[in-house]
């Protein structure tokens, strides 16, 4: 592939920065939004905020445009591809690891994990579909009905398991300042730039996969879903969420590119329902209001059609939830900093 040279310049203004209460950060939380939209001030905002509270050493800017692989409304512009803006981070705070989060996330907690990542090294860290022991979707009914929005259903789940491929989650990314962490960032890059319409994440995915995996002697580590805890996995406790209900956008994704995949699932573990019991029932509805049932699935859910038909099952009954939910609004705590 042809190399382009990063960092790329980029028009940006930092609007949060608290290193100063930090004499010597290990590693740094960086994040970009293109503020001049409310929404993601807001989003900005409680992100720092968060990061305050829970004493993370924290960088945010500042961006007028975000490259296309990020949104679809986006700028065909390489400066503003997350390769691009963690690489410049990374020359930057040269002593720091860099933890890149997407900007609509906020911290539940202190990232423990970054101590492990340090001490051993780690060139790159982030969450991997495909290697997590559980990774099954609940949604809600219909988010937006009072009736329906406090009952989740049983969505899918990600059909392969591999601890050596990768299908990212990338709201949070984790990279040590080190020649195979900006090796793993230039090639993504140079992706970007000869395909900008593609998803990032399935840009990462594929570079990884392809130009990564057994080539080179990049030392990696895939996070839980607490770093990248999305609504859909209410059984999981956050480090990192992402409280949003993920917008359905028609594009273009990756599948195979210059006869290479994004993954070689031929290579991978097929999940069963014997081998990975999925960790709460999928034939039931879950009442996360009350938090304490389970009720029977009384419910069709016509998903072709964006349909729910009432068919009361007269054998319907409830039984206790076997694990702790954790349930979020989806504009959780989004106020602008005051």
């Amino acid at each position: 592939m042809e190399n382009f040279t990063l960092p790329i310049p980029f028009e940006h203004t930092v609007i949060h920065n608290n290193l100063s209460d930090y004499s010597d950060p290990k590693f740094i939380v960086c994040a970009m939004a293109t503020t001049h939209q409310e929404i993601y001030s807001q989003q900005a905002n409680r992100l720092f905020s968060s990061c305050q509270k829970y004493h993370i050493p924290c960088v945010i800017y500042s961006v007028p445009k975000v490259h296309q692989s990020t949104s679809l409304k986006g700028s065909n512009d390489p400066a503003y591809t997350k390769a691009n803006f963690i690489y410049y981070i990374l020359e930057k705070y040269p002593n720091a690891y860099i933890f890149y989060v997407d900007a609509d996330v906020l911290f539940m907690a202190y990232p423990e994990i970054t101590a492990y990542l340090i001490e051993n090294n780690i060139d790159f860290a982030v969450y991997n579909w495909l290697s997590a022991e559980h990774n099954e979707k609940y949604i809600p009914i219909d988010p937006k009905d009072p009736e329906y929005q406090h009952l989740y259903f049983y969505f899918g789940v990600c059909a392969y398991y591999s601890t050596k491929q990768l299908i990212c989650g990338g709201c949070c990314q984790i990279y040590r300042n080190s020649k195979q962490a900006r090796n793993l960032l230039q090639n993504c890059f140079n992706m970007n730039c000869l395909y900008p319409d593609l998803p990032d994440d399935e840009i990462l995915d594929y570079t990884y996969n392809n130009f990564i995996l057994d080539k080179t002697d990049c030392t990696v580590f895939w996070l839980d879903a607490s770093y990248c805890r999305c609504y859909w996995w209410i059984y999981v406790k956050p480090v990192v969420l992402h409280p949003d209900i993920h917008s359905s956008v028609d594009r273009i994704h990756v599948t195979e590119l210059n006869n290479l995949k994004r993954a070689y699932f031929d290579k991978c573990e097929q999940r069963t329902q014997t081998t990975h019991p999925p960790i709460l029932p999928i034939d039931w509805i879950i009442n996360v209001k009350n938090k304490q049932l389970s009720i029977k699935l009384n419910f069709v859910v016509d998903l072709i059609n964006g349909k729910i038909r009432k068919e009361r099952d007269p054998s319907a009954v409830s039984r206790p939830l076997p694990i702790e939910l954790y349930i979020y609004p989806f504009d959780y705590d989004l106020n602008p900093a005051s």
